[in-house]
């Protein structure tokens, strides 16, 4: 087997056609049939976590995003933090912050709040992945395949043996500045789009066969006769009294509930003239918290029941069944009492300029823009632009006025799927 040798620090330099600067900061991590790639997993949702310092350069109005990412194969994988920047601006401070919150960690450890938070998110993904047909096939193929495991429930078993001290021993040894390889993306202004650089001709494996080919025992056996699904029962649909619109699909597969919900909403209509940009600063600052709870606390409490929540023209909540009911009770306070603070609200509508001065000069809005012209009226809301001078005479009481206007219950649908009966999502969705 080919065994790679030590990786040294380097930094590297590139172009881009994206609307914002990115930095990446790399390293070798433990393979998918590591004995510790379980901690690596936790050490990865410890980095991401919304409540953790590399995202809070975001709200801290210091990145447009920030994240950790981990890309696992079978024999080795690779961490990379991310962060955003905007176009002409000099990546090096955000660099240092990286750096430092990164080094802070390995010299100090992770929050074991958030490692416990990590392994319950963990293991409540197990029960998501039962959901679909591919969703279960892709985690037994990873568990067997991959893993080299017996089943999905062998990785659960890892999980859980994971200790703080665990992740923190990873992270000294993952996290060493002399082992990263840093990369710089810098937008570029040359109209085209950056060409992508491959790696000798392309790979198929759709060649056709030069003989028969006949299926083997077993498969004839299991195509020889299907057994069908039995039949799917229709949904129920409940319309309350302010118009909202409810459809539950129970499906007792696993012991998970997933909402979806969608507020009718067109910007380009919608948007009062002179205000192109409020709804997307509308919708960015659901992120902040609610009325009762501060940005923090309220991932807190999500965490706290490993739900993934998300609130907008466009919401949505995974949890598992027994906190079914706490889960909506979060997303509708985040729906319907959304905190919209002041200093949030400064820190979004700047990013929220940045990010479109960058977007206005890029090879793929201007192509957009030059169909849409040539194919709208001149006078078609879907033509307006946005003008980040524009965007940073913005008001909070702008946002709360298009809050207001453009998010009714009368335009809105919830669908509720799972381990739910159409009665108790009902009852649960009328109290919260």
């Amino acid at each position: 087997p080919v065994r790679p040798g030590p990786v040294t620090a380097q930094t590297l330099h590139f172009p881009t056609d994206y609307p914002v600067g990115l930095l990446t900061v790399a390293w070798r991590m433990p393979g998918a049939t590591a004995a510790d790639y379980a901690a690596a997993q936790i050490l990865s949702d410890v980095l991401s976590s919304q409540r953790g310092a590399l995202y809070g350069l975001v709200p801290a109005g210091k990145a447009l995003f920030a994240g950790f990412e981990y890309a696992p194969k079978a024999e080795a994988g690779m961490g990379i933090a991310v962060a955003a920047y905007p176009k002409a601006t000099d990546p090096a401070p955000l660099l240092a912050e990286v750096n430092a919150i990164l080094a802070e960690i390995r010299r100090k450890g992770v929050p074991p709040e958030l490692v416990e938070a990590a392994r319950r998110k963990e293991l409540a993904q197990l029960g998501f992945s039962a959901n679909s047909i591919s969703g279960l096939a892709e985690t037994w193929s990873e568990a067997l395949a991959v893993m080299g495991l017996e089943s999905p429930d062998a990785l659960g078993a890892a999980l859980r043996r994971v200790t703080v001290d665990d992740v923190d021993r990873l992270a000294r040894r993952i996290l060493d500045p002399d082992r990263a390889v840093t990369a710089l993306l810098t937008p570029e202004d040359s109209g085209k789009p950056i060409a992508g650089k491959g790696f000798g001709g392309s790979e198929s494996f759709a060649a056709v066969p030069d003989h028969p080919v006949t299926l083997p025992d077993w498969a004839h056996a299991a195509l020889a006769t299907l057994t069908l699904p039995p039949p799917v029962g229709v949904p129920s649909v409940f319309t309350y009294p302010n118009g909202l619109r409810l459809i539950v699909h129970p499906a007792h597969v696993s012991h998970t509930v997933q909402v979806y919900g969608q507020v009718r909403q067109d910007a380009d209509m919608q948007e009062p003239k002179g205000q192109k940009g409020v709804a997307a600063i509308t919708d960015d600052l659901f992120g902040y918290g609610t009325q009762s709870l501060d940005r923090l606390a309220f991932q807190k409490a999500l965490d706290d029941i490993a739900a993934t929540e998300s609130a907008g023209p466009g919401f949505s909540l995974a949890v598992l069944s027994p906190d079914f009911e706490r889960g909506m009770q979060l997303l509708a306070d985040n729906e319907l009492h959304p905190a919209f603070p002041e200093r949030a609200f400064q820190v979004v509508r700047m990013q929220t300029a940045q990010s479109y001065a960058g977007l206005l000069q890029t090879p793929d809005y201007l192509f957009g823009r030059a169909v849409k012209l040539a194919v709208s009226p001149a006078d078609d809301p879907s033509l307006r632009q946005p003008d980040p001078r524009h965007v940073m005479g913005l008001r909070l009481a702008d946002v709360r006025g298009f809050y207001q206007a453009a998010y009714r219950p009368d335009l809105t649908t919830i669908v509720v799927a799972g381990d739910v009966t159409p009665e108790q999502a009902r009852a649960v969705v009328g109290r919260t």
